[in-house]
């Protein structure tokens, strides 16, 4: 006779219970069923409710409502709220916030930005030195505004709990725009690290 799965489907509450109940077996378990319950019904909600957030906003926006939810298990309450609700408040929360913050971002002039480069020459007698700065900000430019904010304000020299303060996200939202950013300057520069964001 074979054997049934280890554990049936949990409900939302089961599920949520792991994540705060100190064991990190537990959590990672809860944390994928979750991700995997309603991530894409996050995106599809996000995007259907909020038409100017792009594909890669209201994924942005779907996770980090995930990443509330796994931070903080404790305030959501089933006595109040299905947990499908609970996420749809949290991410239209988040997805105002990020609309606002693309508008103030559209609206700053990235010639403002003093952008440098590991270990190049900044000097005016540097042509090589001044293609590469040109080529980056060409390239910050095509970055969907919420990424190019992010890759700015840390070629600037900011920490990331300080682009989280001036962004008005949290710190993993910045590291998931700088990692994107990252990924895309490398292929828009075709470079191998020289210009990484630091």
């Amino acid at each position: 006779m074979s054997q049934g799965p280890r554990r049936r489907e949990e409900d939302d509450s089961q599920l949520v219970g792991r994540l705060g109940n100190g064991r990190r077996r537990d959590f990672e378990e809860a944390a994928r069923a979750l991700f995997r319950r309603y991530y894409e019904p996050l995106v599809e909600s996000v995007r259907r409710r909020f038409v100017s957030l792009d594909a890669g906003g209201a994924e942005e926006v779907a996770a980090d409502a995930l990443v509330r939810l796994f931070e903080e298990p404790e305030l959501y309450d089933p006595a109040i709220a299905a947990l499908q609700t609970y996420l749809n408040v949290i991410a239209g929360n988040l997805a105002r916030d990020l609309i606002r913050q693309e508008s103030r971002v559209d609206r700053l002039p990235l010639s403002r930005f003093h952008i440098t480069t590991r270990g190049q020459d900044r000097s005016p007698r540097c042509p090589g030195g001044w293609r590469r700065r040109r080529a980056l900000i060409r390239a910050i430019h095509e970055l969907p505004s919420a990424a190019a904010a992010a890759a700015e304000l840390r070629l600037r020299g900011y920490t990331i709990a300080e682009i989280a303060e001036e962004l008005g996200c949290t710190a993993g939202a910045v590291r998931t725009r700088l990692s994107r950013a990252t990924a895309r300057l490398k292929a828009s520069l075709q470079v191998s690290g020289e210009e990484q964001l630091p």
